[in-house]
């Protein structure tokens, strides 16, 4: 326990009898103890005379942590007590100078997630050197989680240091790049590689070269700068940086031989399919049949079906899915819609912050109209696209960057310099006028294991937000397939 804590007690200390173990601080908490008992501090006041103490807990309601940074970074180096440890980097601090309780990442580092090897022993190993003990912390930022980024000080010593030095803990390089740190845990982490501490037992420098030069290769060919242009229609948005999209070109000449086959199909008996085949299936917002594969099976008996030239999910009941009985040359035909994002730009989740007004904003640009794009690069069957409208000349990825509702990818390359550079143009437009995911500054940090965050409600498609926007009927995509909310 933190002497800082005793001096304000809750409760009074157990007297240890002889030969039992002790706290390391037990003569200084036996002097804390006394020194509020002589002040009628907390327990020892007199009933009449107790003061209850109310505090803003920060790590129940993330959305003020925006509102406190301000206070925590202009009071540089804050004193606080660890109160509990959800990871060796991630603590809940109270801090009695803002009268506040505070989630903190230990900033420039990575510690092992749950479940992963070390990760219970570098909790226990945090815990054991700063549970209910002061600390000092240099707060930078918020994340996306509302979570502080901090560095954080035990006696002096530096937190992320310490589990640097016993290999528990890895640097995250982009982080550190402009601290006063970066060289010392750079260094420490090197050391910890070299004799196989913990979380590095298992560590080979010649192969850990050779994969971060096979991921240099990759990724260098994977971005060098192409023109692949192509022009698609897009048939559903996920989020505001990701749709499915058909390729205008002969294919949709075929799907449209091919819908006319399944159409005929509505009077067959239902079908009991088995997951991961593909069917025919009736969706619900028009009754027309499409192709669909069988994803899952839903708790209340219902089939999780994904509509493969169209990307839409829904779940259906075994009578609106009829078995797949195509003519030959129209069952080789793959599937139309192709799962797309935005290139070189990083949106928000659509269950995060400003993720709803993302989806919309870029639902008002694209849907309903042809749209031309450039493949930038693919990633398995994925295409990362910088998508235009050929009439209004509008740049899909720079008006995202433009309304604050993005933000730019750090992307390596001087063969893309001129194009990320004017993609920077825009995005620092939208970060002077604090516009949107800037109105507080930075929205994020490097490190993305963050507290955890709420998960999207079951049921709610990624893209809900389109039908409380928009009462009147929707554009339908090509085929006649009308979007799913």
């Amino acid at each position: 326990m933190s002497p800082l804590s005793s001096s304000n007690k809750a409760s009074p200390e157990l007297q240890h009898r002889a030969g039992e173990a002790r706290s390391r601080d037990y003569e200084h908490i036996l002097l804390a103890e006394q020194r509020a008992a002589k002040l009628q501090r907390g327990v020892h006041c007199p009933i009449e005379k107790a003061v209850v103490l109310h505090f803003t807990d920060v790590t129940i309601d993330s959305s003020k942590s925006k509102g406190l940074l301000p206070f925590l970074k202009r009071g540089g180096k804050l004193r606080g007590v660890v109160e509990y440890e959800f990871s060796g980097s991630k603590l809940k601090v109270y801090v009695p100078k803002e009268n506040c309780m505070i989630p903190v990442s230990v900033q420039g580092i990575r510690t092992p997630s749950r479940g992963d090897p070390f990760s219970k022993e570098a909790l226990d190993f945090t815990k054991d050197i700063v549970h209910q003990q002061d600390i000092d912390l240099e707060v930078s930022g918020v994340d996306k989680g509302g979570n502080f980024m901090s560095n954080v000080f035990i006696k002096g010593q530096s937190l992320a240091l310490l589990l640097i030095q016993n290999g528990f803990a890895s640097v995250l390089r982009g982080a550190v790049a402009d601290s006063d740190f970066g060289t010392e845990y750079i260094a420490a982490e090197e050391v910890a590689k070299k004799i196989r501490k913990n979380i590095w037992q298992n560590y080979d420098a010649k192969a850990e070269e050779e994969k971060r030069r096979v991921r240099t290769e990759d990724d260098t060919d994977r971005r060098k700068p192409k023109q692949e242009i192509i022009n698609i229609s897009v048939t559903e948005i996920i989020d505001g940086g990701s749709f499915y999209a058909q390729i205008i070109g002969p294919e949709q000449t075929q799907l449209e031989e091919l819908m006319k086959n399944l159409s005929v199909q509505e009077g067959g008996q239902g079908y009991t399919p088995s997951v991961g085949e593909q069917v025919s299936a009736q969706f619900t917002a028009d009754d027309a049949w499409y192709r669909a594969q069988v994803t899952g099976k839903a708790e209340d008996g219902e089939f999780n079906v994904h509509y493969i030239d169209y990307g839409n999910v829904e779940s259906v009941p075994a009578s609106r899915i009829r078995k797949l009985a195509l003519d030959a040359n129209l069952a080789k035909l793959p599937a139309q819609a192709h799962l797309a994002k935005l290139a070189y730009v990083r949106v928000p989740a659509i269950f995060e912050e400003f993720g709803r007004e993302a989806a919309i904003f870029l639902r008002d640009m694209i849907w309903g109209k042809p749209m031309v794009a450039n493949v930038e690069y693919r990633d398995g069957s994925t295409l990362y696209l910088s998508l235009g409208d050929r009439e209004s000349g509008i740049h899909v990825n720079a008006a995202l960057l433009r309304a604050g509702l993005a933000r730019v990818e750090r992307v390596r390359g001087k063969h893309l310099q001129q194009l990320i550079d004017k993609l920077k143009e825009e995005e620092a437009k939208a970060r002077s006028a604090h516009v949107c995911i800037w109105q507080y500054g930075d929205p994020g940090s490097d490190d993305e294991e963050d507290f955890p965050r709420p998960a999207p409600k079951k049921g709610v498609s990624p893209a809900a937000g389109k039908k409380d926007e928009k009462k009147e009927e929707k554009p339908k995509g090509k085929g006649g397939k009308e979007e799913k909310d």
